[in-house]
């Protein structure tokens, strides 16, 4: 499968569903990225992927609500396994699609030795892309709001770091979960 045809399906998911809203986009930096890497990405994601949206490094995936054809989450996925190592999620409708999207994606990359994920990029202040290495996550609540920056501290407990996070800050004790959104 080819990247034009997932575009062109993530392309006709946003032009059928405009009333999802975008949600944030997020990129992963990781410290390498293995040529088996995405394969177990798209294994991990098998059951979220649309049907022929899928390609080696890029797919699309899907939320539905109770009825079947009910979509209320999708997403792109995109993996860039040159020198830069990343992966980026695109994502519209529903924080709850990031969640387990970055969730499948930590598990398929805790199976590589040596792979890590170095740090992450997302809206974190007034909309505004900030970069994290993942050494800077505990002094991230010395300047972040939580009413600023939910996508960005849905990205954190996604990876399992929420429990980095200072619980001293107020703002960050109201942070929902993915499960009460």
């Amino acid at each position: 499968q080819s990247t034009t045809r997932r575009d062109a399906i993530f392309r006709r998911f946003r032009e059928t569903y405009p009333e999802l809203q975008a949600v944030g986009t997020v990129t992963l930096f990781l410290s390498s990225f293995p040529s088996r890497l995405f394969t177990q990405v798209l294994f991990n994601l098998w059951s979220m992927t649309e049907p022929d949206s899928w390609s080696r490094s890029a797919c699309v995936l899907v939320q539905k609500g109770n009825g079947s054809e009910d979509v209320i989450a999708f997403a792109s996925v995109t993996a860039r396994q040159d020198s830069f190592a990343t992966i980026t999620l695109d994502c519209f409708g529903s924080r709850v699609l990031v969640g387990r999207a970055l969730y499948a994606i930590k598990d398929a990359v805790e199976l590589f030795p040596g792979v890590d994920i170095r740090g992450f990029e997302a809206p974190c202040r007034a909309g505004a892309l900030e970069r994290l290495q993942l050494k800077d996550i505990k002094n991230l609540d010395a300047g972040v709001d939580a009413r600023e920056a939910p996508f960005a501290l849905d990205v954190l407990h996604a990876l399992g770091l929420g429990s980095d996070i200072s619980p001293q800050s107020p703002s960050l004790q109201k942070q929902p979960s993915f499960s009460e959104v």
